[in-house]
């Protein structure tokens, strides 16, 4: 019985430790916050909602959804393979360079991306035109968009 008492002892104490650790924390999510951990947290929820309405203004500068919409016009006979993007004000600018296997995929393109701006144009370089197929070319495409 002696040795049925004393194994049982380190269970007992794991127990009453565990026991007392609960209630300690029990304490702590029952004691309402001081004035002072009050004012702490109005000053960072404060923070938190200035830094979120920033997030929103940064979001509606975006050129995701406007690379996606040239994306979206992709013709078969062209690869794009880099763009720059810059924004003034509501009109915005994307660069576009790639290589095009003819003259005509080229302008298909260009027609196409015409039809996603709400204002403003698609420059293409007489220049880009130079060779029949399979030649580098860069797109200037200025203004706001569908």
């Amino acid at each position: 019985m002696v040795v049925a008492v004393i194994s049982l002892l380190p269970a007992y104490f794991s127990a009453s430790s565990i026991a007392e650790e609960l209630s300690g924390i029990r304490a702590s999510i029952i004691t309402p916050p001081t004035a002072k951990e009050s004012k702490e947290l109005d000053d960072i929820l404060k923070i938190t909602k200035n830094q979120l309405s920033l997030l929103q203004k940064v979001e509606d500068t975006s050129f995701v959804p406007v690379l996606n919409k040239i994306a979206m016009r992709k013709v078969p006979g062209v690869t794009m393979t880099g763009f720059s993007v810059s924004q003034s004000g509501v009109s915005r600018k994307v660069i576009l360079s790639g290589v095009a296997r003819s003259r005509e995929d080229l302008v298909v393109l260009k027609k196409s991306i015409e039809g996603i701006l709400v204002s403003g144009g698609v420059d293409l370089p007489v220049s880009n035109l130079a060779k029949d197929k399979d030649f580098l070319f860069t797109m200037t495409v200025n203004g706001t968009f569908n």
